[in-house]
């Protein structure tokens, strides 16, 4: 009896051990685990940062062209071997949680611009128009996430109507307005996940051209895998952009107005605790009547804390 007593201490001690050991694995696998907060090339927030939480990006994005506009033949036409399209764009994203239910945001721009062809040089670099606004969300319940923002667009950029100088900025106060959500496409861990943006923009001139609406949209499909060799996913985007065309009273300017589709391919990986390195590579399909016009590579560092 005595022995039988001994042994069921024993068998006792075993299981709670490796009741210790499966908990401490579970732990560790939390650990492990980054938390899936939506971060992505494109800068909308579906979902919030909680209280005094940041998260920072720096991102750089280089088109290559296909084709450009001719001011000369006055319409997007095949780039010529001997024109020569340098361009590059800097941006800084801060997102800061006030609460849980609200967050701000500052974009902090910077634009290299040159165009050479044997007609002209023209040069723009400097500061874009820097932005910021406030995310108030929350406003659904479990995992499904709706946001609303609204945004300033402050004219510091370079505006300047002369042919020689490419604008960094629109010469307008900018007032937009968006909502954008998340939805995940299956209930299970790493599923593949929807999110959406729409915004609305109002372009308040600073001089006598009339500068009038905005508006775009994107719909993303991310995938993101949590694996023993670390924490990454994909994700591929259709983005469309609208600007009204500028006006100086009657006169119509050229290539002011936009018509744009996107279509982006890109993913992430957490190369250390908070820290995410980001690529898309995003091609024009359509822009202004023109057909595959050209790509662009982003690449982006975020940092979450």
């Amino acid at each position: 009896m005595k022995r039988l007593h001994h042994i069921f201490v024993l068998l006792l001690i075993l299981l709670g051990l490796g009741k210790l050991s499966a908990q401490e694995q579970r732990d560790r696998a939390a650990e492990m685990q980054p938390d899936d907060f939506f971060i992505s090339t494109y800068k909308f927030h579906p979902q919030l940062l909680a209280k005094k939480h940041w998260l920072i990006d720096f991102s750089t994005h280089i088109p290559k062209f296909f084709k450009y506009y001719n001011p000369k033949a006055g319409k997007i036409a095949p780039k010529m071997p001997v024109v020569v399209l340098n361009e590059a764009y800097f941006n800084a994203h801060i997102l800061y949680g006030v609460s849980p239910k609200i967050n701000l945001f500052v974009n902090l721009p910077f634009v290299s611009l040159h165009h050479y062809s044997p007609m002209m040089f023209q040069k723009g670099v400097g500061f874009g128009d820097v932005e910021t606004g406030f995310v108030f969300g929350n406003l659904l319940k479990g995992n499904h996430y709706l946001t609303v923002e609204a945004q300033i667009n402050w004219p510091t950029g370079i505006y300047l109507l002369k042919k020689q100088v490419l604008n960094t900025g629109m010469g307008a106060f900018g007032l937009q307005a968006g909502l954008s959500g998340l939805e995940n496409l299956q209930n299970k861990s790493g599923a593949w996940q929807l999110a959406y943006h729409a915004y609305f923009d109002y372009l308040i001139s600073l001089d006598k051209i009339q500068k009038g609406p905005a508006a775009g949209a994107t719909l993303l499909f991310r995938k993101p895998f949590h694996t023993a060799y670390g924490y990454f996913g994909l994700e591929n985007a259709w983005d469309f952009q609208y600007r009204s065309a500028f006006k100086e009273g009657p006169k119509t300017l050229p290539m002011t107005g936009l018509m744009q589709f996107d279509l982006s391919i890109g993913g992430w990986y957490e190369f250390l605790k908070h820290w995410y390195l980001r690529m898309a590579v995003p091609y024009t399909l359509y822009q202004n009547k023109t057909f595959l016009t050209k790509y662009s590579v982003v690449f982006q560092l975020d940092y979450q804390f």
